[in-house]
């Protein structure tokens, strides 16, 4: 059974425009990157709540392991999308703080 590396990918490291009809176009940092569609599959993910991830991408370990590049493009992609997580889990326990606050203070307010 063939292995893949599953990439999520957004707007800012899937480059729909740049793609062409044999290449997807992923920009890990600043340069634009392809992956052969040969052998890679593009999946459109279901809408979400914060609609962060768009796309999620296949890409066979045997093909990841032949091209170097593939792998470091998979890491720098992957970082990215850490960073992206951390400041999404952060977002949204910053909100839920505001919204205790709120809700506290609206507490206190009814029982006075």
């Amino acid at each position: 059974m063939e292995k893949f590396i599953i990439l999520k990918l957004h707007t800012g490291n899937y480059i729909r425009n740049a793609s062409t009809e044999n290449a997807y176009a992923l920009k890990p940092y600043k340069d634009l990157f392809f992956l052969s569609k040969e052998h890679c599959r593009l999946v459109e993910l279901p809408p979400s709540l914060d609609d962060t991830w768009r796309w999620c991408l296949e890409i066979p370990e045997w093909y990841a392991d032949r091209y170097e590049n593939v792998m470091t493009a998979v890491s720098e992609i992957r970082e990215t999308n850490a960073q992206l997580e951390a400041y999404i889990q952060d977002r949204y326990e910053n909100t839920m703080r505001d919204v205790r606050d709120i809700l506290n203070e609206t507490n206190k307010n009814d029982k006075q």
